[in-house]
């Protein structure tokens, strides 16, 4: 999982109904333990105002302040935090080490979006895209 930018680390629980994140709730049943770890890869956000109707259907959006707005051409990274949002797991500490931030995340954005540094931003998630892990073994956890 390791890349540039690299994966999000979300912490999350299970509900008898899917998944609780920080930022909201998704209808994804899987098995596992009470608290799990959700990996996400940049490229599954998109800015909610540039989602199309497929892409809102599949995704949980969010407002986010964005900390950082990196222009690369044919895309924006967001930068962001999620209060009190630090995903837990010895398998993540070698990530840790590396100098991912606790709390800090990054969506790969189209260049169109208006996204501004110090500015809030909806972000539209993938949720089809979404990896969920147990913290304690780092086992994939598998969907119900």
């Amino acid at each position: 999982f390791i890349g540039s930018p690299a994966m999000n680390f979300f912490p999350a629980s299970t509900t008898a109904t899917g998944l609780r994140l920080p930022f909201g709730e998704i209808a994804r049943a899987v098995s596992g333990p009470a608290d799990v770890v959700v990996g996400v890869r940049p490229e599954h956000f998109e800015d909610a105002a540039l989602a199309d109707a497929g892409e809102r259907a599949r995704a949980l959006t969010f407002r986010v302040n964005a900390d950082l707005v990196e222009s690369l051409g044919a895309d924006k990274y967001v930068y962001f935090s999620v209060p009190g949002a630090a995903a837990r797991s010895s398998h993540l500490a070698e990530l840790a080490e590396s100098g991912v931030a606790e709390n800090r995340f990054v969506a790969r954005v189209s260049a169109e979006s208006m996204a501004k540094t110090g500015h809030p931003v909806d972000l539209a998630m993938d949720i089809t895209k979404l990896h969920v892990f147990d913290p304690v073994t780092g086992s994939v956890s598998p969907q119900r």
